[in-house]
C-alpha cells in the first residue's frame, strides 16, 4: 500500500497511525493504491 509524505514532523519517516492524516494511504478515484506481491 502506497503512503504519502503529507504532514508529520519529519520527512522520510513513516508517522502514520490508524486514522491519522499524516503520511496516510494514497487513494486514486477513492480506491487505495496498492498491489499484492509474493516473495519466494
Amino acid at each position: 500500500m502506497l503512503h504519502g509524505e503529507d504532514g508529520g514532523m519529519k520527512n522520510g519517516v513513516f508517522e502514520y497511525t490508524l486514522g491519522a492524516k499524516e503520511d496516510g494511504p494514497i487513494r486514486e478515484d477513492g480506491k487505495l493504491v496498492m498491489d499484492i506481491i509474493t516473495a519466494e
